[in-house]
C-alpha cells in the first residue's frame, strides 16, 4: 500500500525501493539528537534550567502526593487543590 501511494505511476518498484532507500539514508546521515547537541554546546547549555540534583524550587509549579510519589499538580487539580 505504502509503494502504491508514494510511487510514480508506472514505476518499477526495484526502482522505488531504491530511491527508498536513498531518501532513508539521507536521513538517517543527517538525523541529530537535540540534547546530545544542546550538552554539548555551552551557547544552548545557559538556555536549560534543570531541577536535577538541587533543591531549587519554581513557585509556579505546585506538587500533590499521589500513590506516595509527589506529582505536580495539572491546572484542573489546582482549583480544586486550593480549597
Amino acid at each position: 500500500m505504502f509503494y502504491v501511494r508514494t510511487g510514480d505511476c508506472l514505476q518499477r518498484t526495484s526502482n522505488w525501493l531504491e530511491k527508498l532507500d536513498a531518501q532513508m539514508a539521507h536521513i538517517v546521515a543527517s538525523h541529530q539528537c537535540e540534547w546530545i547537541t544542546t550538552l554539548a554546546s555551552s551557547e544552548r547549555l545557559e538556555h536549560v534550567n534543570t531541577f536535577v540534583n538541587t533543591d531549587a524550587r519554581d513557585r509556579n509549579v505546585q506538587f500533590t502526593r499521589e500513590r506516595g510519589e509527589i506529582k505536580p499538580l495539572i491546572r484542573m487539580e489546582l482549583k480544586s487543590h486550593a480549597n
